[in-house]
């Protein structure tokens, strides 16, 4: 039998970053992209 697959964590963060820069895109009215940026920019 093949091996199991290893989990990407680091596209599952980059997966729920962009769920949560969409939420924020529509509630304050940005694009996404404006919204991804405002996030990564609060991550530092």
């Amino acid at each position: 039998m093949g091996k199991k697959a290893k989990q990407n964590t680091a596209s599952r963060t980059d997966r729920e970053r962009a769920i949560e820069a969409n939420y924020f895109a529509r509630k304050c009215g940005l694009t996404k992209d404006e919204a991804l940026k405002i996030l990564r920019s609060q991550d530092r």
